[in-house]
């Protein structure tokens, strides 16, 4: 090795501590508070969450929307090529210091329930506003 260079395997790992390492976050899962929550009618949804829904197109997406005292959480699972998806909450809580919302995508039961045409399931919950960063899991 010739002086003043780094061997590639250890900018590797310097990497991959400096973009996994210095971000990891510990969250108490033992410390959870559920937190009541409204699944929201598409005809309910306001139209600014809709707005910022469509102009996410087909893409997936994991948002919020903050309005007055009230929090949106819109979880997205982008174009799927058939119809008869739906998404079930597993939970949303709060660590105390995070909101931590689990979501699961649930395809279509049978081939019946499958349309011919495509879809992009969505969910979106209202709840109450706490000033706390989101964290999105899938179940």
């Amino acid at each position: 090795m010739k002086k003043g260079k780094i061997p590639a395997s250890w900018c590797l790992a310097l990497a991959l501590f400096l973009a996994v390492g210095c971000s990891a976050e510990r969250i108490d899962r033992d410390a959870d508070q559920e937190l009541e929550y409204t699944v929201m009618k598409t005809e309910e949804i306001p139209q600014e969450v809709l707005d910022t829904m469509e102009e996410q197109g087909e893409e997936p997406y994991q948002l919020c929307y903050q309005d007055g005292k009230e929090l949106y959480l819109m979880r997205g699972y982008g174009k799927q090529e058939t119809g008869g998806y739906s998404i079930q909450v597993e939970s949303l809580a709060s660590s105390g210091e995070t909101i931590i919302f689990s979501t699961k995508l649930i395809g279509p039961q049978s081939r019946d329930e499958q349309k011919s045409e495509g879809s992009c399931p969505y969910i979106v919950v209202r709840t109450e506003y706490l000033d706390l960063p989101v964290l999105f899991e899938d179940s």
